[in-house]
């Protein structure tokens, strides 16, 4: 899972605040899974896809 620590270091990384990580996040979940859930779901979505 993504904790605070990582999305304000790839926000750093990237010139984005955490709140455009985590909508980005949200976006990519929609777009990969056509889930309609939240940046935290996108976590078990990838878990899930890279173990199967």
């Amino acid at each position: 899972m993504l904790n605070e620590g990582g999305k304000k270091m790839i926000a750093i990384l990237m010139n984005l605040t955490p709140k455009n990580i985590s909508n980005l996040r949200a976006r990519l979940n929609k777009k990969m899974f056509n889930a309609d859930k939240g940046a935290k779901d996108f976590n078990e979505m990838i878990i899930n896809f890279t173990s199967s």
